[in-house]
Parts: structure tokens; sequence; C-alpha cells
């Protein structure tokens, strides 16, 4: 059975490594850590990259124990995992901070495995790997996720706090978003409507006919611009309520540009028709009383001035 001393066969020969640069060239030319370790954890050969990764050299690093590099917070995770993969013969993967010899402290990968396959006794070849721009990626890429959490949260309050309904489909016409108010004008839960069709969930009608609309998200879409509801419609909701709505419905571009989608912003029409009936009424009353009031003054006038009043022969 080969052994990793049949490919370094140097690697266990502590005298050979211990002088000043020496080693095993072909493991001096590879960029990935290298570091051959007795049963014990304790170091017996190390490659440059590796010399290089921890900020050590090869003497300093011969008789260490390989777990004196990792970081104080993450020491006793690791060498929880080390003795586990020991005790059950099982090779060894994890993700750790090392502290390099100036302080500086770093994000590695470090795999490790018996050089023969079940004799412990033999030692571990241990593969260290510099990952700290993955990690840096790693931390930026979830920094921006929750930023984007964050976002959509606030922009969900928001939608929910104002008075109009919004309803968002896809491009191909399926829900995609709608909030409180728009739940209660259709009856419809957001659980409920999301990935369904539009005409499921936003069923408009004629006032006078009951023929349905047309879909106001599907002419926005085609004509890339913003449409109104054609006149007199009727939101029939789910529980078959019919109630008179006004709105106007937008496409919604992605960061190119595109049209993916589009918003549908609507109210509740009987409240305005009502407002308006009522002003009008109430400038009826008042145009009345201000025709009363204008003349007032001429009645009286007529009374107090004999010579004005008309003549009686």
């Amino acid at each position: 059975m080969l052994r990793y001393r049949d490919f370094f066969p140097m690697a266990a020969d502590t005298q050979a490594n211990a002088g000043k640069g020496k080693g095993i060239p072909l493991s001096d030319a590879l960029p990935l850590g290298i570091l051959v370790t007795d049963q014990y954890g304790k170091c017996i050969y190390s490659n440059a990259a590796y010399q290089k990764l921890c900020g050590w050299t090869g003497d300093e690093l011969i008789g260490s124990h390989w777990c004196s590099v990792i970081h104080p917070l993450d020491h006793d995770r690791i060498l929880r995992h080390w003795n586990a993969a020991v005790l059950g013969h099982k090779p060894f993967l994890c993700e750790m901070r090392l502290k390099r010899a100036n302080g500086e402290v770093i994000w590695a990968r470090h795999n490790a495995a018996m050089q023969t396959d079940n004799e412990p006794g033999d030692g571990y070849v241990h593969t260290i790997e510099d990952i700290s721009t993955y990690k840096a990626h790693e931390r930026a890429g979830r920094k921006a996720e929750e930023q984007l959490y964050e976002e959509r949260e606030r922009a969900q309050v928001t939608l929910d706090s104002i008075g109009d309904a919004v309803l968002s489909t896809d491009i191909d016409g399926r829900v995609s978003y709608m909030n409180v108010v728009a739940e209660t004008l259709t009856g419809f839960s957001r659980y409920e409507a999301i990935g369904r069709p539009l005409s499921d969930i936003f069923r408009v009608v004629d006032a006078g006919t009951h023929k349905p609309k047309s879909d106001p998200a599907r002419r926005a879409i085609q004509s890339d611009s913003i449409v109104a509801l054609e006149a007199n419609a009727l939101l029939v909701a789910k529980d078959g309520v019919e109630l008179a709505i006004e709105d106007s419905a937008a496409p919604i571009h992605n960061r190119f540009g595109v049209v993916v989608g589009a918003v549908i912003v609507f109210h509740d029409a009987r409240f305005s028709r009502e407002t308006t009936n009522e002003l009008l009424k109430k400038a009826d009353t008042a145009m009345y009383q201000i025709k009363i009031l204008n003349r007032r003054p001429v009645i009286g006038s007529l009374m107090q001035d004999p010579e004005s009043r008309p003549d009686p022969g």
C-alpha cells in the first residue's frame, strides 16, 4: 500500500526538514499548504506554502501541535472535531480562523487524513487552504442579503400602511405580491393569492353588463405604460360581494429596464362617490342659501324707504 512518504520520502525525516531552505521540492512547489503530523498531531514536516500561510518557519513548526495556530475563539470547537475524527478513524475537514505569527487572522479550510488506511500510528497528512477571500465575499453577500431583507421589510410596512390596495404580478400575470388593503378588498389572503393567475384574485366586471373587464396589468405590460381601469368597474370579492373600484396599473421594470411584471393600485370608489354626492348636496344647499341672502337686503330696503315703494295708484 502506498503511503505519503512513498510520494515524499523526506517528509518523515525531521532532521532533513530542519535545515534552512531544506524540504521536498515537489511539495514546496504546490500552492496548497501541506503539513505532516505524527499520531499525536505534532508537526514533523511543513511545506513552504503552509509556512507562508501561518507565518512560522519550518524549524519553528517542527514538534508543535498543529492546533497551536488556530485562533483562540475557534480552538475548542476545532479540537472537538479533530478528536472525533481521530477516534472514529475518519477524515477531518473544517473551516477555521488561523492566527498568524504577526497577529493577523486569516480563514483557512483544513483537511486531514491518515497516511495509511486505518493505521493511525503512521500519523496524518494535512492540507490547508487560505479561504480568506472567499469568506470576505461570503460576508459581503450575507450583508447585502440582510440589507435587502431590511429594505423588503420596510417596503412591506410602508405598503401595508397606505390606504390604497396594492397588487403586483410577474410577467406571466401571476400574483407576486399584495398588501393588507388588497387582502381586505379581494377577500383573499396573500398566501392564497401569490402564484395564482391575476384573474382568479382580481375579478373585475362591468357594472352594467357584468361582463369581465380587460386585464389592466396585461395592458400595462403590453403597452409599457401606465393605464387606468375602464369606467364603471366592479370588483367581485371572494365571497361574491361586488365593490365599485377605481384603479390604475403600471409596468414594473428590472434594473436593465426590461418589463418583468405590473403593479395595480386600486381603492374602494364608493367612498369617493358618496363624498362627491354629499359635496354636491352641500353645494346646492349653499347656493340656495346664498340666493336667499342676496334677496333679503332688497326686500328690507323697500320696506324702509317709502318713496321707493310701488305707487298703488
